[in-house]
C-alpha cells in the first residue's frame, strides 16, 4: 500500500473571520508611521491594538480559530494557555511590499486581511531550506511546482481571510501593483504555563 507521510511539515491555516463593518472602520482609521527600518510600509502606532475594547468580539473569535489551529491541528497540550502578545495594522500602498522574515519571540503569528484590492500582493511563504527541500546540495528540475518539492509557496488573499501559521516560518509579502492600499491585521500569539519536558529541563512561563 502506498503511503506519503509529511514529515517535519508546517501547517498554515486558513479560514474566514466575520468581522463587522464597524470594526473594519474602527481598524483603517487607526493613526500610523512609516514602518522602520524598511520604509516599504506603514503600520499602526498602536502595537496591541486588539486589546481596545471595540474590538474585543474579534479578538475572540481569533483566538477561537487560534485555539483550533494549536490544540486541534498541533497537538498542544491543554494546560498550556495562549494569549495575544502584540498586534498591529499593516498599511500597504502602491508598490509597497514586505521583505522575507518571521517573527522571533513568539509561538504562532496570524494575519487577517481588511482590505484587498485586485493586484494588492499576495502572501508568499519560504522554505527553511536554502534550495528544494527534497535535496539540499543540487537543484533538481521539477515537472510541476507542489507541497513537497517548492522552494516557495504563494497564497492568493481576500477580505476576511485569516491566516495562522508557526512563526519561525519565513513569509514575505509582493508589491502592491494597485492603486488601492492593502490592509491586514497582525498578531503574535505567546505560551504560558510549564513548558518543561524533563526534571532537567524545568521552565516555565
Amino acid at each position: 500500500m502506498r503511503n506519503v507521510y509529511p514529515l517535519f511539515s508546517t501547517p498554515v491555516f486558513s479560514n474566514n473571520v466575520d468581522i463587522s463593518f464597524q470594526e473594519k472602520k474602527f481598524i483603517c482609521n487607526e493613526k500610523y508611521e512609516i514602518l522602520e527600518p524598511v520604509k516599504n510600509g506603514l503600520i499602526s502606532i498602536n502595537k496591541h491594538v486588539l486589546n481596545k475594547k471595540e474590538l474585543k468580539n474579534l479578538k475572540e473569535c481569533i483566538l477561537k480559530e487560534v485555539n483550533f489551529y494549536a490544540y486541534e491541528v498541533l497537538d498542544l497540550k491543554k494546560e498550556i494557555k495562549l494569549y495575544v502578545s502584540n498586534s498591529w495594522i499593516i498599511f500597504h500602498k502602491k508598490d509597497h511590499f514586505s521583505q522575507t522574515h518571521y517573527h522571533s519571540n513568539s509561538f504562532i503569528s496570524g494575519v487577517l486581511y481588511l482590505k484587498t484590492p485586485i493586484d494588492c500582493g499576495n502572501i508568499v511563504f519560504h522554505s527553511p531550506y536554502n534550495v528544494y527541500s527534497l535535496n539540499p546540495i543540487i537543484n533538481i528540475p521539477f515537472k510541476k511546482w507542489n507541497q513537497y518539492n517548492s522552494k516557495v509557496w504563494t497564497l492568493p488573499v481576500k477580505e476576511n481571510q485569516l491566516l495562522l501559521f508557526s512563526s519561525n516560518l519565513s513569509h514575505s509579502v509582493e508589491q502592491n501593483k494597485s492603486s488601492e492600499t492593502r490592509i491586514c491585521l497582525a498578531f503574535n500569539i505567546l505560551v504560558k504555563g510549564d513548558l518543561s519536558d524533563t526534571e532537567i529541563g524545568k521552565f516555565k512561563l
